[in-house]
């Protein structure tokens, strides 16, 4: 397998994904969430402060090897348009 796209545009993963099914590639995805936890701010027993969790997502496509040249033709055109 090897990486034909990574980003944090989820219109432009999709894109990508649409563009190589149409295409017939067989593909691979995976997505990566990560999560910034939250923290509380107590004082005596009061919450003075407690901001929400945020999440990032970073996705990536990953194609056969031999599939590899034919997928980054596709996908050019998608790639940078959605975003």
């Amino acid at each position: 397998m090897e990486r034909v796209w990574k980003g944090e545009s989820k219109s432009e993963f999709e894109a990508i994904l649409t563009a190589l099914q149409q295409a017939n590639i067989p593909l691979r995805f995976q997505e990566h969430v990560k999560i910034r936890p939250s923290f509380q701010l107590a004082v005596f027993g009061i919450n003075l402060f407690r901001p929400r969790s945020t999440f990032e997502s970073e996705f990536e496509v990953k194609v056969l090897s031999k599939d590899a040249n034919r997928a980054r033709q596709v996908i050019r055109p998608t790639v940078g348009e959605t975003s």
